[in-house]
């Protein structure tokens, strides 16, 4: 992990975990179809484009996780 300036720079598959370890959790405690895509981006605290670099969309997320 490396910084810049106000960035944290993770490594892809790092960043790729803690995005769906906080999908798994907001879906378990929220259920799928009330989890939006800004709550896991606020949960990760990371732009919705670097969602987006990984998933195409929640249920893909969903696909992931299984």
């Amino acid at each position: 992990m490396k910084t810049s300036g106000f960035l944290i720079i993770k490594d892809a598959d790092e960043r790729k975990k803690e995005i769906l370890d906080a999908a798994e959790t907001l879906f378990n405690s929220n259920e799928f179809d009330a989890t939006t895509i800004s709550d896991i981006i606020e949960s990760v605290g990371v732009a919705r484009g670097t969602i987006y670099y990984h998933f195409k969309s929640k249920e893909d997320i969903l696909v992931s996780i299984e």
